[in-house]
């Protein structure tokens, strides 16, 4: 989880195999990692897939086409 999270705070867009490289691990771990980030309990803002507040981090991903999504991480602060 650390070395997905640590790869993504940099906000540049990653595909699943550039991860792969990146972290260890196979693609399926990190697309679960990769959910697991969006969770509030690993500091997200989604709890069962809908957004529960307005702080922490969100994982965004772009089709790119040919079967190929690329993710990057958005962090979020509430604006007062």
């Amino acid at each position: 989880m650390d070395r997905v999270h640590g790869a993504l705070k940099d906000g540049r867009k990653w595909s699943l195999s550039q991860l792969k490289e990146a972290c260890g691990g196979g693609e399926a771990s990190i697309s679960a990692r990769l959910r697991n980030l969006k969770d509030v309990r690993w500091g997200g803002n989604h709890e069962r897939g809908v957004r529960v507040r307005e702080t922490g981090h969100d994982i965004e991903k772009e089709f790119v086409g040919n079967g190929l999504w690329l993710y990057w991480m958005v962090e979020r602060e509430c604006e007062l």
